[in-house]
């Protein structure tokens, strides 16, 4: 199908649409009559832009007052419009795997979002009104072009998963200290050097992957993040791991390998959860400490 007949945008009662998997470049402006809509999916098509606006009138997607779900992902928009900073309701957006360089401010007006979702875009930048989105609790960014994030985000203080892998991500804003529900990050392939004093912050933060960046110390305050399980710094260049490392006591995985570690603190063995270890890969590591290698529960990968 490559377009939508306007017939259908006469069911106003319909609550549910998906026409995923077809040939269509563009929706009818009259789908914003669909007023009961609840879930939209469009993805798998090849929209250039959502709307074919003729005139200079607002697109009015805004009437779409009841719509909580929109799937756009794998098209080929390169913008949204800027009305839909109307969706008040909206509380997933998907959007990956589209052409998108930028966001509209209005995505800040959005305030009832609790997943965005826009990875393999070509975004270089994301709005500061982005940080409005309070109730997001989960943010998806990864294989964009990005080389920094708002000091925004930092009112997003609801936000538990921060994807921002695969970017150009040279250092955090501190303000990443307060998003203190958050319990997964992944910043692994982007450019990071150190990483803030105020990660120290993120209590409940479970997984931490900074792989494939480039590390050359870790700052005490890892230590304090008592609830990690899942530490991944793998293709660095640590040489040192800080003590204070060993005050993780519900850490199970730990990977270190790919860096250029001369030796691991001696009080690595007293984080009795830790159940893999891996140091392979660190040329200079010729010795490790006593107990960790007579532990009988931990696996370790030289």
């Amino acid at each position: 199908m490559e377009t939508l007949p306007t017939v259908i945008c006469n069911l106003t009662a319909l609550k549910y649409l998906s026409v995923s998997s077809n040939y269509l470049t563009t929706l009818p402006m009259e789908i914003c009559q669909m007023t009961k809509l609840e879930i939209l999916d469009v993805s798998y098509n090849e929209f250039v832009t959502l709307f074919v606006n003729d005139s200079n009138l607002p697109i009015p997607i805004g009437n779409l007052s009841s719509l909580t779900n929109l799937n756009i992902n794998n098209n080929h928009l390169t913008a949204l419009p800027v009305e839909i900073g109307g969706l008040s309701s909206l509380t997933k957006l998907n959007m990956n795997h589209n052409q998108l360089t930028t966001l509209p401010t209005e995505i800040g007006g959005m305030t009832s979002l609790t997943v965005l979702s826009m990875n393999h875009n070509q975004l270089t930048t994301l709005p500061t009104e982005i940080g409005s989105l309070s109730s997001l609790v989960r943010l998806v960014v990864s294989n964009n072009e990005l080389n920094t994030l708002p000091i925004a985000i930092g009112g997003m203080t609801s936000l538990k998963t921060l994807h921002v892998s695969y970017n150009s991500l040279t250092t955090f804003p501190s303000q990443i200290g307060l998003l203190t529900e958050l319990t997964t990050l992944l910043v692994d392939h982007n450019a990071i050097s150190i990483l803030p004093v105020i990660i120290g912050n993120l209590g409940k933060l479970t997984k931490l992957d900074v792989s494939y960046n480039k590390l050359t110390t870790l700052s005490i305050s890892i230590g304090v993040l008592l609830s990690l399980t899942d530490l991944i710094l793998h293709h660095n260049r640590l040489t040192t791991l800080p003590a204070e490392i060993s005050y993780l006591t519900s850490l199970t995985n730990l990977d270190v390998s790919m860096n250029k570690l001369t030796s691991l603190p001696a009080s690595i063995d007293q984080i009795a959860s830790l159940r893999l270890l891996d140091v392979s890969l660190n040329v200079d590591l010729t010795e490790l400490p006593d107990g960790i290698t007579q532990s009988s529960s931990l696996r370790v990968i030289r």
